[in-house]
């Protein structure tokens, strides 16, 4: 992000930063030592000092979260709101025609098991949500009203096999659910990942304890029509989106003295939503449109294209040699 501002200097072409997660993140300021990532002092002073200067000339922003550009609007206010766009994840249906078409046969299902499935990161961040749900599950599970529930949780950190570790089955275990939650670390590969979403009887969406951030995996799952779990934050910004596409269950919360109430009234819509599975839910496509790859593309163009008409005669440059 950094090259943008150095290459509109050298060769006069605006350029437009993507904000897919927060880069100077407040997130752990008010987190304990032990809490935080290794290195975050020496990582947090590299970026307080790149983010003002590659945003110190930027020509436009686009971020997957509104949120993050009031921040940045906050910090810097040279940026207008003219030059900003939320433009949030997409994904392609013709993704899933694809990965059906090449992908190995879903497992077979059990009659007495209902299992659900979250493809995507972990993390600490998430813990709140995680916790929400294993005790749901430990709840209904425990009172045999439906059908047993398993969770299998795939691709959960960023780092290669032999260094990822878990950080959702701990969890479980202190929630008593361990035997019926499976984490496996290692990231798969994309059209695996979708095989998985529509093999699954449920999906387990898990958000994250920084109300700023918008899961990139919300729209691949509306898109395998199966029913979604969430367990969010309340002013998380895809709440009002699986709302209105009445896809599943959505809970949410605030922070951790929310767990008691969150769980219990996920326990009682799991109770009702269980033993009808698995069924297709019926989600308007009206709803999905506006976050298609092709609708988010033609956004994406459309910032672009402002840009270029308002680009001045270009300076003719000679050739490196």
């Amino acid at each position: 992000m950094t090259l943008g501002r150095l290459w509109k200097r050298r060769f006069g072409v605006p350029y437009v930063l993507d904000i897919q997660d927060a880069w100077l993140s407040e997130y752990y300021d008010d987190k304990p030592a032990s809490e935080r990532p290794p290195k975050y002092r020496w990582a947090r002073a590299l970026h307080a000092t790149l983010e003002p200067f590659a945003m110190r000339k930027v020509d436009g922003l686009i971020a997957v979260s509104p949120a993050y550009l009031e921040t940045l609007r906050r910090r810097y206010p040279w940026i207008s709101e003219d030059m900003c766009r939320t433009v949030p994840f997409g994904a392609s249906a013709d993704d899933f025609n694809l990965a059906a078409s090449t992908a190995p046969p879903a497992p077979t299902r059990r009659d007495d098991v209902r299992h659900g499935v979250s493809v995507g990161r972990g993390g600490d961040d998430v813990r709140v949500a995680a916790t929400i749900v294993f005790r749901a599950v430990r709840e209904l599970n425990r009172a045999r009203l439906a059908p047993t529930v398993d969770l299998s949780f795939v691709g959960t950190d960023y780092a290669p096999p032999h260094l990822a570790r878990k950080t959702l089955a701990p969890i479980a275990e202190r929630e008593g659910v361990g035997e019926r939650v499976s984490e496996t670390p290692a990231r798969v590969p994309y059209f695996d990942g979708l095989r998985r979403l529509r093999a699954a009887d449920f999906l387990v969406l898990l958000g994250s304890d920084d109300p700023q951030y918008s899961p990139s995996k919300v729209y691949p799952y509306l898109l395998a029509k199966r029913p979604i779990v969430a367990v969010l934050h309340a002013s998380s910004p895809v709440v009002g989106l699986l709302s209105r596409a009445r896809a599943g269950v959505v809970v949410t919360f605030q922070d951790e003295r929310d767990v008691p109430a969150a769980a219990a009234a996920l326990t009682e819509q799991l109770t009702r939503l269980i033993p009808r599975l698995p069924f297709e839910p019926e989600i308007d496509d009206s709803v999905l449109e506006p976050y298609s790859a092709r609708e988010l593309t033609r956004q994406q163009c459309e910032v672009f294209d402002a840009l270029a008409r308002q680009r001045p005669a270009a300076v003719e440059v000679p050739c490196l040699g």
